[in-house]
Order: C-alpha cells, then sequence, then structure tokens
C-alpha cells in the first residue's frame, strides 16, 4: 500500500477512473480515504483493511461540516462502504434522499466522534447519530456492481428494510449519486407523521437509549365503557348507514360513483353485510343540485353578457347609419348642401378593432342640413330625424347636443 505507517504524509491519489471502479465492483480500498487527509493533524483513524464480519456493522455519522449532513456506512469486506446523504434517512417510502457515494472508510472509523480541525478535509464535528449491524438480502457485492442493494438494518434508530439504488453508470462521475429510501414493512412512517431526523437528533453515545422504533399508530381498539341506561334487546333486522347531507348551497361534493357504504353487523359468531345504495343516490343527488346551481349562475352571466352585446350592435348600428348618410348623401343632397359649406367639423371616431364604422360627431350647421332635407335622411335611414339625432352618443363633455324642438343645435357654433 501506498502508506504504512500511521501519521505519515498523504499518499498518492488514484486516479476518478479507477476510484469509481473500485466502488463500483465492491472491492475494499483506502488509498483515496488516506490521500485525502493528514493524520498528524486529524484525529480521524487512519486504519487498515480488516476482515470480512459474520455480522457486518453499520454507523451513521452527522456531520457538521460546511455543509451538514449524514454519512451513511455499511461494513462489506473489512471496510466501510460509505455515502454522503443531505438530509438524512427517512421513514417514508415516497421519500428518496440522495446518498453521494465517497471514499471507503476504516471499520475503526465507527467508533470516531469529535471535531476535524479547519484546513483539513471534512472540516467540522462529527457524533455518531446511529450504529448497529445489517444483514443484505442477496450478495453485496454484486448488489454494489449492479446498482441496487436492499438490505435490513438493527439499530438504534434506524430497523427494517432500506434501499440503495445507484442512479447513473458508474464512472461517469467522480462521486457516484444514488437515492437512499425505506421499503415498504411494519416500521413504516409517513413523512408528515414522524421525522427520525428531527425526532432522534443525538448521539447514540453521549445519549444511548437502545433501540428506538419510529412510533406506529395502535391498531388496538380500546374496550367500549357500557351506556347506561342501555336495554338488552334483538338486533334490528335492517340498518341504515349515516347518509351525507349538503351542508351550503356554495358548497360543491365530489362523488366517487364507485363507492358502496356497507354495514357489518355482527351477533356473535354471525356476521351479516348490509350494503345500502341509497348513500349513493343521496351523493349524485347533493352532487346534482351543485352542478345546477352552477349552470344557473353561469346562464345568468351568459345572459348578461348577451344584453351587453345586443346594446352594443345596437349602438353600432345607429354609427353605421349616421355614417352612411354622412359619405353617402346623392349628388342632389350634396347641391342642397353647398350653401351651408361652412360645417364646423365632422369627427369619424375608428372603433378601434377593424370596423369601419363608429361613432359620428355631427356639430355646427350638419343639424341645418338635416332639418332641411328631413325627408331624403328619414327614407334613407327608416328612422325618424329626432329619434336618429337623440341616440347618436355625442363624444366630450364640450360636445354640442341634440337638435331643439325647433331643428337648432343646443350650444352648436355657426
Amino acid at each position: 500500500m501506498a502508506r504504512a505507517a500511521a501519521g505519515s504524509g498523504r499518499g498518492a491519489k488514484p486516479s476518478a477512473k479507477a476510484e469509481s471502479k473500485l466502488a463500483s465492483t465492491g472491492a475494499g480500498t483506502l488509498e483515496r480515504y488516506w490521500a485525502k487527509r493528514d493524520f498528524g493533524k486529524t484525529p480521524e483513524p487512519r486504519g487498515a483493511p480488516g476482515k470480512p464480519s459474520k455480522q457486518p456493522a453499520f454507523v451513521i455519522q452527522k456531520h457538521h461540516a460546511s455543509t451538514l449532513h449524514y454519512d451513511f456506512r455499511l461494513e462489506v469486506d473489512g471496510v466501510m462502504k460509505s455515502w454522503a446523504v443531505p438530509k438524512g434517512p427517512s421513514y417514508d417510502p415516497s421519500v428518496k434522499r440522495m446518498a453521494v457515494q465517497v471514499e471507503d472508510h476504516p471499520v475503526s472509523y465507527n467508533s470516531f466522534e469529535g471535531t476535524i480541525p479547519k484546513g483539513q478535509y471534512g472540516a467540522g464535528t462529527v457524533i455518531i447519530w446511529d450504529r448497529g449491524t445489517w444483514e443484505p438480502l442477496g450478495d453485496p457485492r454484486k448488489g454494489l456492481a449492479d446498482g441496487k442493494l436492499a438490505f435490513r438494518m438493527h439499530g438504534e434508530k434506524m430497523q427494517g428494510l432500506w434501499e440503495l439504488v445507484r442512479m447513473r453508470k458508474p464512472g461517469e462521475q467522480r462521486q457516484d449519486p444514488w437515492l437512499l429510501f425505506k421499503k415498504h414493512d411494519e416500521f413504516e412512517r409517513p413523512a408528515d407523521a414522524y421525522d427520525v431526523v428531527s425526532a432522534l437528533p443525538d448521539s447514540v453515545v453521549s445519549k444511548p437509549g437502545g433501540k428506538r422504533a419510529p412510533p406506529t399508530a395502535s391498531l388496538d381498539t380500546p374496550a367500549a365503557e357500557p351506556l347506561r341506561g342501555a336495554m338488552k334487546a334483538a338486533l334490528p333486522h335492517s340498518l341504515s348507514p349515516q347518509l351525507a347531507t349538503l351542508a351550503g348551497k356554495k358548497q360543491i361534493v365530489m362523488h366517487d360513483n364507485a363507492a358502496v357504504r356497507v354495514l357489518n353487523i355482527a351477533d356473535g359468531e354471525k356476521q351479516r353485510l348490509i350494503a345500502e345504495a341509497e348513500g349513493r343516490a343521496s351523493a349524485i343527488r347533493v352532487q346534482g343540485e351543485a352542478e345546477a346551481d352552477i349552470i344557473f349562475k353561469k346562464g345568468e352571466a351568459e345572459a348578461k353578457a348577451m344584453n351587453i352585446k345586443a346594446e352594443a350592435y345596437q349602438e353600432y348600428n345607429q354609427a353605421a347609419v349616421v355614417d352612411k348618410l354622412i359619405t353617402g348623401l346623392p349628388e342632389v343632397v350634396r347641391a342642397m348642401a353647398a350653401p351651408l359649406a361652412n360645417v364646423d367639423k365632422i369627427t369619424i371616431v375608428s372603433t378601434g378593432n377593424g370596423h369601419s364604422a363608429g361613432m359620428s360627431k355631427i356639430t355646427g350647421d350638419m343639424a341645418e342640413i338635416a332639418a332641411q332635407v328631413p325627408a331624403l335622411f328619414e327614407a334613407l335611414s327608416g328612422m325618424q330625424i329626432k329619434d336618429l339625432l337623440a341616440n347618436v352618443r355625442l363624444i366630450g363633455d364640450k360636445s354640442p347636443k341634440p337638435p331643439n324642438d325647433d331643428g337648432k343645435a343646443k350650444g352648436a357654433s355657426k
């Protein structure tokens, strides 16, 4: 080996390809571990590869380095195969935790607790968060080589079935990423009910507590207290389950049509099941009432929108008629209007949406032209002059008002 004496200088660092090959085959090596540390400055043990154990050990060390993480180590062929798990393990099988494979450590590292000094690799405090033994489900060397290692843990905090799965082919990265997760068994717990990392944060050395399996929900039903005033009687022939009711007009109840309410009536060793179809019908009725309410409100909104649209079309058509009268007057009307060429102003306002029509602003002597040729205007528009001019919206507060009864525009300038 490159280093034979404890406390000697750093050894030669193997290539990334060689490191990955050694890690993926499960072969035990400490070359990389030695090369990263100066054992004259760090209190970490130098160690040496040992012999395979009949009951391989595991240790999880909580490491406050540049970032907090959990060093997950499994004994294989006399060394500790190691992964850095940033968030620590979870008893929830649906939670997959990143586990980055790092260099093998000596078995003697399992008892290390202390502080790695600044300037040294992994500087920070280390505690033994959990320890115990583990048993692989199958050949651990093959599992490491294939990238899928299932095992059972027997620790103070970690118990039951677990699995490590490699995410990429070995050698693609210097440190292979794996996933650590709980397999389904009697110890699993949902993450929102139990978090082993926050529930048990301390060292098992300074605060030993023996095996501390995650608490499980009790399946035992406490004995019911006898009801006061109850009278002994035969069981009824039929019972109806409690049904859902509408809690409010605005409440929507989602219903699964595959659900069936069932009652189990136990009379000694005799048992009878009662399925109630009315529960489904009631839920459908509740859902139907809620949907009808939504459809009704939607209809009201659509009707209101159609009224607004109709009003807009009416205004649009009126504006189009006025526009047509102004731009398409026959020559005879133009001749009649020639003496009144001093019309102050005619402004066509575009709607901005591509339509040619808009609202026409009539000012000054245009009202007098209309008064002189009422028959022609009424024939072209099909509207009474007074009604037409009353429905034309004038733009701006200073716009001239519709004509008076005498045909003169209110406030119209001449």
